[in-house]
């Protein structure tokens, strides 16, 4: 990765409904990344995003706007929907039955960091 200065573009999966990428934020870091790579392999798949599988519409869920989750039992891998882009943002262990607001609103900060910065980049 090259830091805050530019972004590394990271696509887990490709398909005929678009790409599942890796979030960046302004500073550079990828937490979906840090997190999804240091689990095991069977949890890594158990997700389904490095094969851009949705295994089931109940293990994906619409949040907010741009802003979905990937669901394993009390395990979230939230991601920011940009066109046919499916941005992986952040992970968050849930502990109630709602989704707390401020992890939603994480999630699109994130999605909105990582646009803008490669919109910047792009000048």
């Amino acid at each position: 990765m090259n830091g805050a200065r530019g972004a590394e573009r990271i696509i887990l999966a490709e398909g005929r409904f678009g790409t599942v990428e890796y979030a960046a934020r302004s500073s550079g870091a990828m937490e979906a990344r840090e997190w999804l790579e240091a689990q095991s392999e069977s949890t890594q798949r158990s997700f389904g995003v490095r094969e851009g599988k949705i295994r089931s519409e109940l293990q994906f869920r619409h949040l907010r706007a741009k802003v979905w989750e990937f669901k394993r039992s009390a395990h979230r891998l939230f991601c920011y929907r940009e066109g046919s882009r499916c941005l992986l943002t952040h992970y968050y262990r849930k502990g109630g039955q709602k989704t707390p607001p401020q992890q939603i609103s994480r999630a699109e900060q994130i999605g909105e960091e990582h646009i803008d910065r490669e919109s910047n980049q792009a000048r």
